[in-house]
């Protein structure tokens, strides 16, 4: 239902032009109701940064948050936690947890900024 290559260009593109995005917005963008695929959010997004991993980047899905937070890039605990705990299982060191997640969303608008736009071209 969630197609990671999509997600991967609609969070590039978000980036890019320097804006968070709701997981909502991910939900969207893949065609689907949020109700129906937030389930399985979390293992879509980690394997998106998986491969955004694999290919040198960072994990992009740092500047996917709950909504109320896409003007700041804020994540509540819970979804921090999960973000830390997939960077964990990916390999990543996390000493500080909102140090860690700034860094990576910093690290995806750089990396976003540098590629060819639209992502994948």
């Amino acid at each position: 239902m969630l197609d990671p290559s999509l997600t991967i260009d609609v969070i590039l593109s978000a980036a890019r032009a320097g804006r968070f995005l709701a997981f909502a917005d991910i939900a969207t963008a893949n065609g689907a109701a949020w109700n129906r695929v937030r389930r399985s959010m979390g293992p879509h997004l980690k394997a998106v940064c998986a491969a955004s991993l694999a290919g040198g980047g960072p994990m992009i899905s740092a500047v996917v948050v709950n909504r109320r937070h896409v003007a700041t890039g804020a994540m509540e605990p819970q979804t921090l936690a999960g973000f830390v705990a997939s960077a964990r299982e990916l390999g990543l060191a996390v000493d500080d947890p909102e140090t860690f997640l700034r860094a990576q969303q910093a690290a995806t608008f750089a990396h976003a900024a540098a590629l060819p736009f639209p992502p994948g071209v």
